[in-house]
């Protein structure tokens, strides 16, 4: 009977969200101001394939991957925070009913961070509809409003200076303007229960930084973090996935000109044209210069702002036998991080994206000293 009710909740919702406002297209507006809630952060990592990216169908089938023994061993390693990526379905049925497990993790998961002073950012990581689609939909966007109305109702009870919320991520609209009525209509469906809860969203085309000058932010809230995510350059940190150059099973260089000259003349055409966009010097002051407009942002809006993800897959050590980009890479990018006063979280947890293995081993103990000496 609770699941049918709250099914009902989040139906009449919709209905009300049409009719009143003939969908969520109002841009952001100003917001009555509450008190800047602390949210004090710096080196967190994302729990990928617990409650996301994971073959689990729920959270009774989730929760043997991720025990208080794993938690103990982040704490150690000196992470301060947790973004928490969580895929719809894990959250809800296809029908809006909650799944109860994955609540009951969830609950566990803020005692354990609560008693160990770690913050944690719950992030709508995956919906359950495509994003092609949703942005095709206004039904489907004032679904992940209400989704959002009934996540705060649960989640309300939650300190203030321990979990913060990400509304979205990675959006993809094929315009801003789009993503700023969107972002906004989910930020006003927390704001009716928790004025003063922190609230992390990203700028669209998948949190780029190029991005950040057409985020519109609603005026007046002092709880909003914007974060982007940094990956690059991406034929290292994503070889192998999808077009990109990394297909090409080449050598790559780092700190330095990614693809050295003596390697691109030892391809074929087809395979330059492949990692032509891909190319060009990385160093550390050459990250330095990718990332200076995220501190200028926060600085020219007067807003909070991290950096939700940055990392690598392990395909191209594996790929190449080179042990040796990962944890340079690493120690340039985090010391960048510290240099601008940026709070980072790193991609992720375990599998082929993640700081140990499926098994639960470590992968690189030196990827750890990198990310926290």
């Amino acid at each position: 009977m609770a699941g049918f009710l709250r099914f009902v909740r989040l139906s009449c919702f919709l209905i009300l969200s049409v009719y009143l406002t003939g969908g969520v297209t109002e841009a952001a507006k100003p917001v009555k101001s509450a008190p800047l809630t602390p949210f004090e952060h710096n080196l967190g990592i994302n729990l990928s394939t617990w409650l996301s990216h994971t073959p689990s169908k729920s959270g009774a089938e989730a929760e043997k991957n991720f025990t208080k023994a794993d938690f103990d061993e982040l704490a150690a390693i000196g992470f301060d925070h947790i973004r928490l990526p969580v895929a719809e379905n894990m959250l809800y049925t296809s029908g809006l009913n909650r799944d109860g497990d994955t609540f009951r993790l969830i609950d566990q998961l803020v005692g354990w961070c609560e008693d160990a002073k770690i913050k944690l950012i719950i992030n709508f990581h995956v919906p359950r509809t495509p994003k092609p689609e949703i942005w095709k939909s206004q039904q489907e966007r004032d679904k992940i409003a209400a989704i959002w109305d009934d996540l705060s109702k649960a989640f309300s009870k939650y300190p203030l200076g321990v979990v913060a919320y990400e509304i979205f991520n990675e959006p993809n609209c094929p315009d801003d303007t789009m993503w700023n009525e969107f972002s906004a209509s989910l930020i006003k469906a927390i704001r009716k229960r928790e004025p003063a809860r922190v609230i992390v969203l990203g700028p669209n085309k998948d949190n780029t930084i190029s991005k950040l000058p057409m985020l519109i932010l609603p005026e007046g809230d002092n709880n909003l973090i914007v974060s982007v995510h940094f990956y690059g350059p991406a034929i290292f940190t994503h070889y192998g996935v999808g077009k990109l150059g990394g297909r090409v099973n080449v050598k790559l260089n780092y700190p330095g000109q990614i693809l050295t000259q003596e390697v691109l003349d030892g391809l074929t055409d087809e395979e330059k044209k492949l990692v032509a966009p891909y190319r060009g010097t990385y160093t550390r002051e050459t990250q330095l210069k990718r990332l200076s407009p995220v501190a200028e942002f926060a600085k020219e809006r007067g807003v909070r702002v991290r950096v939700g993800e940055f990392g690598f897959n392990d395909r191209y050590q594996k790929a190449s036998g080179d042990t040796t980009i990962q944890p340079l890479w690493t120690a340039d990018i985090v010391s960048v991080f510290r240099e601008l006063g940026l709070p980072h979280s790193f991609w992720g947890y375990k599998a082929s994206f993640g700081l140990f293995n499926s098994d639960g081993t470590l992968k690189d103990p030196r990827i750890v000293e990198a990310l926290t000496k």
